[in-house]
């Protein structure tokens, strides 16, 4: 764990322990002075590679959690996500194939920009 994820986890197990703690990711970039994606890509590892139990809800931003019911809600917003970016990529696709039809027509002169 490098420093910067070990500080991060630290601080979320202590300071935003539960969904009632949690704080925006804006203010707590601001807290360890790097850029938002930082912080962002930073959790994301550190979730992914099972390092930290931190969630996220839209209203309140990052928490640690600590009961079974915040873990279940971490969960299925996880599980969400994943649905929507698969429904995203499957839609990409279609898009995809669909533009492949046209591209062999071109632009009418009265739509040419």
């Amino acid at each position: 764990m490098t420093e910067l994820e070990l500080a991060i986890t630290v601080y979320l197990k202590n300071h935003c322990r539960g969904k009632e703690n949690a704080l925006s990711y804006k203010s707590l970039s601001l807290h360890f002075h790097i850029s938002q994606r930082v912080f962002r890509r930073t959790v994301s590892r550190l979730v992914t590679e099972g390092k930290a139990a931190i969630g996220t809800t839209s209203k309140n931003g990052y928490f640690y959690a600590i009961t079974d019911e915040e873990s279940l809600h971490v969960e299925k917003e996880l599980q969400k996500r994943a649905v929507e970016i698969f429904l995203r990529k499957r839609g990409f696709k279609k898009a995809r194939t669909f533009d492949k039809q046209f591209e062999k027509y071109e632009q009418p002169a009265l739509l040419e920009v």
